[in-house]
């Protein structure tokens, strides 16, 4: 009678262990599902020139997936990051940040590179902007901001 009454238990304890992982599971696949989601609806946002609504949305996608993988989405939120302004240039220095981790994952990442390009000017990095166009125009001689940048 014990042991039966034991092995109810284990029986019990088991199932609800196993509905427990399974729930856990389905909250992390949602949870995955409507940061891709956001990601989606950022970028289009960005597309259409609505930075605020791509700041938050692909926030919300890299926040979820984490800033190794997607470089687009990084270039998106620093371009958008950029546009909303910051007391002392606080917007521009946090997008220089995500630019520099975006050609982190992918260093040919042209939109990537010239936006930097163009923030490092805007800010005055002398050295940064220069090293920067040398690499843009050692892969693209013919580059005018960069060529603007080096003059």
């Amino acid at each position: 009678m014990r042991n039966r009454r034991l092995l109810m238990l284990l029986v019990v304890i088991v199932l609800l262990g196993a509905a427990a992982g399974g729930a856990f599971m389905l909250r992390q696949r949602t949870l995955d599902q409507r940061a891709l989601d956001a990601r989606e609806v950022g970028m289009q946002a960005a597309e259409l020139g609505d930075h605020k609504r791509a700041l938050h949305q692909v926030g919300t996608y890299l926040q979820r997936f984490g800033q190794n993988d997607d470089a687009d989405a990084l270039y998106t939120y620093a371009v958008a990051q950029s546009e909303i302004p910051k007391p002392n240039n606080k917007h521009i220095i946090q997008a220089i940040a995500m630019l520099r981790q975006a050609l982190n994952v992918d260093k040919s990442h042209e939109k990537a590179r010239e936006k930097l390009l163009e923030l490092y000017m805007l800010i005055g990095y002398g050295e940064e902007t220069l090293a920067l166009a040398q690499d843009i125009l050692a892969d693209d001689p013919e580059n005018i901001d960069a060529l603007r940048a080096e003059a």
